[in-house]
């Protein structure tokens, strides 16, 4: 008799299971339409560097499209044997060669972008089309996706002045202000699901928008300016040490932008800056992806490296 008291129960149990396994699939299904395919996690590893936290993977390929509430244009990501994305470059500098560094997070590193499109490579190109006293160019993409202005100068001192380069090009964008997200730890704890699962990776991606916003209301002013400010005191040293020219870039304008500028003037630091804002913003729909994902998109690319290529000409930097 207690048996069959307790038989319905077991009954909504089941109706209960079947509706939530339902719902998250159908939930599932709607995410797969809404986002990424892959898991852009899988391109990190962890770094042996306490402050650089995460590195790109040597030697990793693989389709790419975004980490974002959107999906981009699938493309091929290849990373090369000592973790950036582009060729193989020699360490030791060729003669009669100019290195331009790019130093920067997911716009320098060109995310969404073919290798042929991004800035680097267009700039190079550009470049390489004077007759500048059979001098040669070569532009290094030193960019890594999520990372701050003390991680880049940190990744200058350790992985990028073995290659002699004669320019920096730092690309500056608000999350610079924010504090560093461990990328490798993330994916060594939810990489599995991450893999698996849309769902997944589109709450992955909503965490991480929530978390920057946040980040930029609280942390920007205080400790995010403090860091950005010891950041190019160490890069104006290294700039003098080892004899390169540094350009800094900005995507955007707001208060934080003159706060940077301004810092750099005040202590006389060997920079020149300029701003991509006016050309991406001005032509917005054409230059960049798609809300959520406000990344520069193909024309974009091009357009950065064509207002490069003229600050670095015509305002004499290139030595």
């Amino acid at each position: 008799m207690k048996r069959h008291k307790l038989f319905p129960l077991y009954i909504k149990l089941l109706f209960v299971l079947a509706g939530v396994g339902g719902g998250a699939g159908i939930a599932e299904l709607w995410a797969r339409q809404m986002t990424s395919r892959y898991d852009a996690t899988r391109f990190f590893v962890p770094s042996e560097d306490p402050q650089l936290l995460y590195e790109l993977k040597p030697g990793v390929s693989g389709l790419f499209d975004g980490l974002s509430l959107g999906r981009l244009p699938e493309t091929h990501l290849s990373i090369n044997s000592v973790g950036f994305r582009g060729k193989e470059y020699p360490v030791s500098k060729p003669e009669n060669t100019y290195r331009i560094a790019l130093l920067g997070d997911s716009v320098a590193f060109g995310w969404g972008v073919e290798i042929e499109d991004s800035i680097g490579y267009q700039l190079e190109m550009l470049l390489n089309r004077r007759k500048r006293q059979n001098k040669r160019f070569e532009v290094l993409n030193f960019g890594i996706p999520g990372y701050n202005t003390a991680q880049e100068v940190r990744l200058l001192e350790i992985k990028v002045l073995p290659y002699s380069p004669d320019l920096i090009l730092l690309f500056f964008t608000q999350n610079d202000f924010c504090p560093a997200i461990d990328i490798s730890r993330i994916r060594a704890r939810w990489g599995w699901l991450l893999q698996r699962s849309a769902l997944a990776r589109i709450m992955l991606a909503w965490v991480l928008v929530r978390q920057n916003a946040g980040h930029l209301r609280t942390y920007a002013s205080g400790p995010g300016l403090r860091e950005i400010e010891m950041a190019l005191s160490r890069l104006a040293s290294l700039s003098k040490e080892h004899n390169f020219s540094v350009v800094v870039t900005f995507d955007y304008t707001d208060g934080l932008c003159k706060i940077v500028e301004d810092y750099a003037k005040s202590r006389s630091l060997r920079m020149v800056t300029f701003n991509y804002s006016g050309v991406l913003s001005g032509f917005h729909e054409q230059t960049k992806f798609p809300a959520p994902d406000s990344h520069p998109n193909t024309i974009g690319h091009r357009l950065m490296a064509i207002m490069t290529y003229r600050v670095l000409t015509e305002r004499g930097i290139l030595r």
